[in-house]
């Protein structure tokens, strides 16, 4: 009876793996007591032993049969990468079985779908490796019309660009070709990403009547003609090859401007104009920085302009335009000739601006430049030369056969002169008429303040009055 309980015994702890534990107990049969606890001690020991090792062999069973089997986290961030909106664990091979709910990105941006690398992801695809997932959104793209009126909006997920072949045809008012889109006032370039939501305003270019050219003079017909015509010298625009700011213009008709219009006068200016007897009215110009050159023009170099007629207000609304030339015309004139222009001026430029500020009725500065049959009717009032016509003339001048009716007056300090406020040695005036008065000043001592008749300097003034 103790060998087959041996044998069992033995052949049990083989099968556990804990043969020094049975030997031990075997080598105690001293007794029915003892092997009776012997026996407990074996069978407790044994069964607790068995219970342990089945236990652990069949865990590492377990995992050695299926020896494949990996998880991997899949984890779910905002737009901003910076936003965790939860994560999942996926078995190798596995799909993604559930996805975090998103509607929008708390600004009403649409949900757009998960993305991974930039890219669409597509949730049959197998999970491998561990992933993170983006959440993109719905951003609008808004074309709008020249009256800004919308005209479609697309939804382009973040991140993405759009195509201009994709933008609505648009259509160009008259005398106008659609250009391009602007986004904030610039060329909207259309590879480039969307992460937010833009606005795109139509960019036309304007083209006048004619060619520019002597033989078809570009053709000034309205009020649009004359506002657009500012913007294409401004930005050194052509037409045929011409350049806005050299060509050949007629005046074809009146024309009456308002101050919603908006016309702050031309920049420089090197063309020809002629005028036709015709008149621009309603002309209101506000400069506003000092060392500037103010007028309908603000500068002409190498300029001809003729038979025009302007009804012209610049106002300074004490401004601070110091060091500044102001003129109806123009405020500097250089290497021109100006012939039978005739202006109605109200010009005044303020107790803080008219220090050091050269303002004629015509033209504020004049260097080599002509003028002839001339004439100048209103107001002029401020600065530091102040002259009917001209406020300084300089550089082998010439002024004849011109009048001015203007009345003059100052705020500060200085010269006023019924023609020319400064003449310099090297001009001169001829046949020239000065029918104006001047203004008493009240804002300085009249010891500091001189008038001219005809005016001040060294230049020549012959048969004037």
């Amino acid at each position: 009876m103790k060998n087959k309980f041996k044998v069992s015994i033995w052949t049990i702890l083989l099968a556990s793996g804990i043969l020094s534990l049975g030997l031990a107990s075997c080598n105690k049969p001293n007794s029915s007591s003892s092997t009776s606890s012997s026996s407990s001690s074996i069978s407790t020991s044994t069964s607790s032993s068995i219970s342990s090792t089945i236990s652990s062999s069949s865990s590492t069973s377990s995992i050695s049969s299926n020896p494949n089997v990996r998880t991997y986290v899949v984890t779910f961030v905002d737009q901003n990468g910076s936003t965790n909106l939860g994560s999942t664990s996926v078995e190798k091979g596995g799909k993604i079985a559930e996805f975090p709910e998103v509607i929008d990105d708390g600004s009403g941006h649409e949900f757009a779908g998960w993305y991974y690398q930039g890219k669409p992801f597509d949730e049959n695809t197998p999970i491998n490796s561990r992933i993170t997932l983006q959440a993109r959104y719905y951003y609008s793209v808004t074309y709008l019309d020249s009256d800004n009126n919308v005209l479609e909006v697309k939804k382009v997920v973040y991140g993405n660009s759009i195509k201009a072949s994709e933008a609505p045809a648009i259509e160009a008012p008259e005398h106008f070709t659609f250009n391009n889109w602007l986004l904030d006032g610039k060329e909207f370039i259309f590879a480039s990403a969307i992460t937010s939501d833009i606005r795109l305003t139509p960019n036309f270019t304007y083209e006048l009547e004619g060619d520019g050219t002597s033989s078809s003079p570009f053709l000034l017909k309205t009020k649009t003609d004359i506002i657009e015509l500012a913007k294409l010298i401004s930005n050194g625009s052509y037409k045929n090859g011409v350049n806005y700011s050299t060509g050949y213009y007629s005046l074809e008709n009146n024309i009456e401007l308002t101050e919603e219009d908006k016309f702050s006068g031309f920049p420089v200016f090197s063309g020809i104009i002629d005028g036709n007897g015709n008149k621009i009215s309603g002309i209101t110009i506000s400069p506003a920085s000092q060392n500037s050159s103010v007028g309908f023009f603000t500068e002409l170099i190498n300029a001809q302009i003729s038979n025009l007629k302007l009804d012209i207000a610049v106002s300074s609304k004490n401004a601070n335009i110091n060091n500044s030339k102001v003129g109806g015309l123009a405020g500097r004139a250089i290497n021109s000739t100006l012939v039978g222009i005739e202006l109605n001026v109200n010009i005044d430029i303020g107790y803080k601006g008219a220090s050091r500020a050269t303002v004629g009725g015509l033209v504020g500065e004049i260097e080599d430049t002509t003028i002839d049959s001339c004439l100048v009717k209103g107001e002029v009032v401020g600065g530091s030369l102040i002259g009917g016509l001209v406020g300084y003339a300089s550089n082998n001048s010439f002024i004849s056969q011109s009048y001015s009716g203007a009345y003059l007056g100052n705020y500060r300090t200085a010269t006023l002169g019924g023609l020319v406020a400064y003449l310099s040695e090297d001009s001169k005036i001829y046949a020239s008429l000065f029918d104006g008065n001047f203004y008493q000043s009240t804002y300085v001592s009249q010891d500091d303040v001189s008038y001219y008749l005809l005016g001040a300097g060294y230049g020549d003034f012959s048969l004037c009055f």
